[in-house]
């Protein structure tokens, strides 16, 4: 069965990651002995369609899911399109960076096995249902302290800060509670909002007297935050094209972007993150994509340089993402092979849905 420890939230990320986390990860989620007492460990994430998917989504998050997929948990994965719509967006774009996830995830090998529901989030009305409820039991003192709302809430300046962005965060505590998922990976940037869905299930419990929802664990990432190759003090963003290596990109590309990456007038290769945070990024870039630690990737540097570092990395990631890329392009090509795995997604995630809503509603006295 799982493996919980005292803290609700797992902290998976150390300084060297690699083969120490590996063996955090085998502790976490037994290897032989996967099942919880009603059934396989279930498993939420969600990722907005905001643009194409880069290493930093790759390497945070959806390895990990992969991991968690070859484990054998239930997996249920949100292409989270009505986060998306907290910031005004052309309904093409919209519909174009719906189609581009899903095939980046699918690309990546996500959403083919058996246990896994790859699902459009606005298909199940009950995300939006559950998010009305969850609001009876949160304030909006609480929900206008989150690091999320005033980060985003501080760019407008005349005050008209959209609703949604104040209730993100318990419609992202609805996406987890919704399939009662035990686990859910998530990054730094969200372990507030995880907390907060934690809280939210714990008040419900006690409210009603039950043990209905699980409490969610955090799984963090494997790599979390790599840095932007152009500004390595800032996390990897899509909206610095120059600085994010993305999945699809050519190898010309990438050797280009990896080869301009902002370093420091030092020749040799040393890993710290403070004096040298643009050599450590390569770093720690070389490791996640090459399934290895720091320090190995700093034994094999040994008298090399940091431009000899990045021509290596180059090759690393031309030829790690490279299956991506070509099975990616020839989804392109098959709209209906994409709409059919999202139309099976919501399949098996309403399933979950409808029996997690049924309950809930006995629960709070809405069934007669």
């Amino acid at each position: 069965m799982i493996i919980f420890f005292k803290n609700s939230i797992l902290n998976m990320h150390c300084k060297q990651s690699g083969l120490l986390l590996e063996r955090c990860f085998k502790a976490f989620i037994c290897a032989d002995c996967r099942y919880c007492s009603d059934g396989p460990t279930v498993v939420m994430s969600g990722i907005q369609p905001s643009g194409r998917l880069h290493i930093g989504n790759y390497f945070g998050v959806i390895s990990q899911l992969l991991e968690l997929e070859a484990g054998k948990c239930q997996l249920y994965v949100s292409v989270a399109d009505l986060h998306a719509m907290s910031v005004p967006r052309p309904p093409e774009e919209l519909r174009h960076n719906v189609v581009s996830v899903t095939s980046g995830l699918l690309a990546c090998g996500l959403g083919t096995g058996s246990r896994t529901a790859l699902f459009q989030q606005s298909r199940l009305g009950q995300h939006s249902e559950l998010c009305w409820m969850l609001g009876t039991l949160v304030t909006l003192p609480k929900l206008s302290r989150m690091s999320h709302y005033r980060e985003k809430a501080a760019l407008y300046r005349d005050g008209n800060v959209p609703l949604a962005l104040l209730t993100y965060p318990v419609l992202q505590a609805a996406d987890m509670l919704l399939y009662r998922a035990r686990v859910v990976p998530v990054g730094e940037d969200q372990s507030q909002h995880l907390r907060l869905a934690h809280r939210l299930a714990e008040l419900f419990n006690n409210r009603y007297s039950v043990s209905f929802f699980p409490l969610p664990k955090q799984l963090m990432s494997n790599w979390p935050r790599l840095k932007s190759l152009r500004e390595p003090e800032k996390k990897m963003s899509k909206s610095q094209p120059s600085g994010c290596i993305f999945l699809d990109d050519s190898p010309d590309e990438i050797c280009s972007k990896v080869k301009k990456a902002v370093t420091d007038s030092v020749g040799a290769v040393s890993f710290d993150p403070q004096l040298r945070p643009g050599v450590s990024n390569l770093i720690r870039i070389k490791a996640a994509c090459t399934g290895t630690t720091v320090d190995d990737v700093l034994a094999r540097c040994t008298g090399q340089d940091v431009a000899q570092l990045k021509s290596s990395l180059s090759e690393a990631l031309v030829e790690k993402l490279k299956p991506i890329r070509l099975k990616y392009q020839a989804l392109q090509k098959q709209p209906d092979q994409l709409k059919a795995t999202l139309e099976d997604g919501v399949t098996k995630a309403s399933a979950r849905a409808e029996q997690t809503m049924l309950a809930f509603k006995r629960i709070v006295g809405l069934t007669l």
